[in-house]
């Protein structure tokens, strides 16, 4: 009796863990998502609005984070704000008025698979339209898929027309693959389709993220591929690096979102 008591116990264990598995996975892990902002609001079952700081500088160099009231939806687009240098507007951000952006990141976690945003980017210099993964433990284990607007061109000026492309396994030098690329004339008023093919290893083939704007290849890395899924965000931001934002409030507005699986990309 003792011995079936065991086997009995064991096998309850065994379903209350996979009832737990399929709960984490069904609530903190999809591989697709595809959203239109045709609500009223911005849909929180998907999306969480940001309200956070980071990147802060040891020089003292100084932003305001991003902030919920810099976040909402318009003409079935979603609008992220970034309130520059002389905003005078009633939104707060963290610690002060000026240079605060607008974030939102999704809810779920998204492993590899395609990602595209259909977004008209911030045509002003001196603020960050910006697409990323992220997945964060410790200082050795910082995964990121990036997409950063503006970047420095081939004259080492700040140009709108140039990306910084990015992926992350950690935060120091020798845990990251970066370049900067032409992007094609995405500063023109009109919207564009910023896409990166996020590829898990299979079949002897390494990983690698590949990145594309209108489906035009610009650029593909195989060094320190992210393997941890991961929040997507969307956002607008200061950077310490980013130079003087001289605007009162700069949007970048987005029509679409979409993440894709994987399964029917490997090898393209």
């Amino acid at each position: 009796m003792m011995v079936v008591w065991l086997e009995m116990s064991a096998l309850k264990v065994f379903k209350i863990v996979l009832i737990l598995l399929l709960m984490i996975t069904s609530t903190s892990f999809s591989q697709e998502l595809f959203d239109d902002f045709s609500g009223e609001t911005l849909d929180r079952s998907i999306w969480k609005a940001a309200n956070r700081k980071w990147g802060e500088h040891e020089a003292g160099i100084s932003h305001g984070g991003v902030v919920p009231a810099n976040v909402y939806l318009k003409d079935g687009k979603l609008v992220l704000c970034g309130n520059g240098d002389l905003y005078t507007g009633a939104v707060k951000g963290h610690g002060q008025s000026q240079r605060v952006g607008g974030a939102v990141s999704t809810r779920k976690r998204f492993g590899p698979g395609r990602y595209e945003v259909c977004a008209k980017i911030i045509s002003k210099l001196g603020v960050l339209s910006a697409f990323w993964t992220f997945y964060y433990k410790n200082r050795d284990m910082n995964h990121e898929i990036d997409i950063e607007i503006p970047a420095l061109d081939s004259l080492g000026n700040y140009n709108l027309n140039w990306g910084t492309l990015a992926n992350w396994r950690g935060i120091s030098a020798d845990d990251n693959s970066s370049v900067n690329k032409y992007l094609g004339n995405i500063a023109d008023g009109n919207y564009h389709i910023f896409r990166f093919d996020w590829i898990a290893a299979i079949d002897g083939q390494p990983s690698k993220v590949a990145w594309y704007v209108d489906n035009r290849l610009l650029y593909t890395s195989s060094e320190s591929i992210p393997d941890k899924p991961s929040h997507f965000w969307l956002g607008v931001w200061f950077p310490w690096w980013i130079g003087s934002a001289d605007f009162q409030t700069e949007s970048m507005s987005i029509d679409w979102v979409k993440i894709s699986a994987i399964s029917d990309m490997v090898g393209k």
